[in-house]
């Protein structure tokens, strides 16, 4: 899908806009595909496990790397110091979140999907699109852009957004630091989900009554 002359990972074209829609639209439709693929095979059962649990979303590695290696590469893996800062602002803000809100518990298989599957492959594919769209809009609106595509699909728009927002700043302030985003995104999605588990104990819940 993706041609280019130069050898190996570190080609150095760019993505045009509309293959940037491309594979967005794809990292967005694939739970809708991969649900309506297992009621045509008579596998709806398996939903949970597949589709609820984000285990499907590890078929977007392979893509993300089909449209640009260059995040598997070693200047994308190294943790900077720098991170630390928009790791405090963010778990700071989902805590102030969370002590505002009762949400309900989440199942099993969503806090694996937030936990284990999330941070990964959506900080993979911010960084597949967050530096073309920056190259070809300009650094403002290319993060402001990648950050609002990606808060629209969450819940909680204008957190989801706020959230955004910060990660692509870490993610550009650390200059293309994938682990510190990662860090950043699960450190926040612990917090989240940590906290929705213990408001739901059936003790707390007594007690808060």
């Amino acid at each position: 899908m993706i041609r280019s002359s130069d050898k190996g990972p570190q080609r150095s074209r760019t993505l045009t806009i509309l293959q940037v829609c491309i594979f967005y639209s794809i990292c967005i439709l694939s739970a809708w595909f991969v649900s309506e693929l297992l009621k045509l095979t008579g596998l709806a059962m398996l939903y949970d496990p597949i589709v609820c649990s984000g285990f499907y979303a590890l078929l977007l590695i392979p893509v993300a790397y089909i449209y640009d290696p260059r995040i598997f590469s070693k200047g994308y893996w190294n943790f900077s110091r720098r991170a630390w800062v928009g790791i405090g602002i963010i778990a700071a803000m989902q805590l102030l979140f969370e002590s505002g809100t009762r949400l309900p518990p989440l199942a099993a298989c969503r806090m694996f999907a937030a936990l284990l599957i999330a941070p990964f492959v959506e900080e993979f594919a911010r960084a597949v699109m967050i530096c073309p769209l920056m190259a070809r809009l300009g650094s403002p609106a290319g993060l402001a852009l990648t950050a609002l595509l990606w808060a629209w699909p969450h819940d909680f728009f204008w957190l989801a957004l706020t959230q955004q927002s910060i990660l692509c700043l870490i993610f550009v302030y650390t200059r293309k630091s994938l682990p510190a985003v990662i860090a950043a995104h699960l450190i926040m999605n612990v917090i989240a989900t940590w906290h929705i588990g213990f408001r739901a104990h059936p003790l707390i819940s007594v007690l808060g009554r």
